[in-house]
């Protein structure tokens, strides 16, 4: 728990755009959350952080949290301001998806179909999908996320049967994570101004013959790259990643105030095009509050309430905020084998750390040993102790603010 992982350099960088799930973990199949009923309050501006409700306090109506799905037996782990109301407490529903909201097709190919766009060529392949380049009408392009039934690659043709292969996760929780994905995403894209959030424009299920064959997820394409690729990370310099910590920062107050957790922040979520970051990958994404049944994740970037199960909130992606950029300043992901996981003392010592640990999990950030301000800002993310991490996104923005201004960087805010 408490050290760092090495991480082979991998492929060379390249200029490509949004990498599919690397890692994922659910280790049991369970079934997703439901969304929140709406988007939560809107943004506050950047400024001091607000100041704790007192114990006990109950919520006003102004301040009522989103709606969360939690077990029963789990409301004791909840501070009193996150206790949802009754009516709202199911953990054992499965989630409910509005079939709907799919538009089926007929295309089994790479033709141009009904909503018209043409299959290209493969962007990357992850452990649920695989990423496609589509061009549509007038020039457009689009990011297709495609999964496909064993029926499916069979009779695919194409790009689509020559980059579909098996992939480790069953058909079953692709099928919801990618729904999940199309869910959130429409929810997020409620919220106002440029949004700091890969955009969804339609979910397709690939039905002919009244067959199903898999699903395509029609995304905005981002002409740009990710932060996983070591060299992308080595070409960047000290004042380009501190902006891109900012604007991620940014990225994550947005979704906490749409009333979700990413709970899979990592480097390759991150995508970069012409400076400007967004964020991407909602498969797991879960409403505030949300208590899971299995870890839910990517290793080496799990917080200990991830890995004991416990409900997570906005300091459960401050966490991963803070690993994933202790990587990119030169650091490495947790120790967190895959298999140390499923392990029963790995789940208790993960407990102790949360309910005890005040020491940072991220101890050497070797670009930042010279920043004190920024390497205590990192190192205070991965405290275990929920109470003494940092709980919010507005306190990493603000504390980046001042870090800037002390550097002489101008920090990119976005419109």
């Amino acid at each position: 728990m408490a050290s760092n992982e090495t991480q082979s350099d991998g492929a060379p960088a390249q200029k490509r755009s949004q990498k599919s799930e690397t890692r994922r973990l659910p280790l049991f199949d369970e079934p997703r959350p439901a969304a929140p009923s709406g988007p939560a309050e809107p943004a506050a501006p950047i400024g001091p952080e607000p100041h704790p409700e007192p114990a006990g306090a109950a919520p006003t109506s102004q301040d009522q949290p989103p709606r969360t799905y939690i077990d029963v037996d789990a409301q004791a782990d909840l501070p009193a301001s996150m206790v949802p109301p009754p009516a709202d407490v199911d953990g054992t529903r499965p989630f409910i998806w509005d079939e709907g909201a799919i538009t089926d097709t007929d295309d089994t190919s790479s033709a141009p179909s009904a909503f018209g766009y043409k299959i290209t060529e493969r962007i990357a392949r992850g452990a649920e999908s695989v990423l496609y380049l589509a061009s549509g009408n007038h020039g457009a392009q689009y990011c297709v996320k495609a999964i496909r039934t064993v029926i499916g690659r069979l009779t695919s043709s194409g790009v689509t049967k020559k980059e579909e292969g098996k992939l480790k996760v069953s058909y079953a929780a692709k099928v919801r994570h990618i729904k999940n994905e199309f869910e959130v995403g429409q929810k997020l894209q409620q919220g106002h101004g440029t949004l700091p959030v890969v955009r969804m424009f339609e979910l397709r299920k690939v039905k002919p013959w009244m067959v199903e064959l898999g699903y395509d997820l029609l995304m905005e394409y981002i002409d740009g790259h990710d932060l996983s690729e070591k060299g992308i990370q080595k070409s960047l310099s000290l004042e380009q990643k501190i902006d891109y910590f900012f604007q991620t920062a940014l990225a994550l107050r947005f979704m906490h105030h749409m009333g979700y957790v990413h709970l899979d922040m990592k480097p390759s979520n991150v995508m970069v095009s012409d400076g400007t970051v967004k964020l991407i990958d909602f498969g797991v994404t879960a409403p505030i509050g949300w208590k899971p049944q299995s870890i839910v994740g990517t290793a080496g970037y799990l917080s200990p309430e991830q890995l004991v199960c416990k409900y997570v909130d906005e300091a459960t992606d401050i966490f991963a905020l803070g690993v994933t950029f202790a990587v990119i300043f030169g650091g490495r992901p947790l120790l967190q084998a895959q298999d140390a996981l499923r392990e029963r003392s790995t789940r208790m010592e993960a407990k102790f750390h949360l309910e005890n640990s005040m020491d940072p999990l991220v101890t050497e950030i070797p670009e930042v040993q010279d920043i004190p301000m920024l390497l205590e800002l990192i190192r205070r993310c991965t405290i275990p102790r929920r109470e003494n991490r940092i709980r919010n996104a507005n306190t990493v923005i603000n504390s980046l603010v001042r870090i800037g201004k002390d550097l002489g960087i101008d920090l990119k805010h976005r419109g």
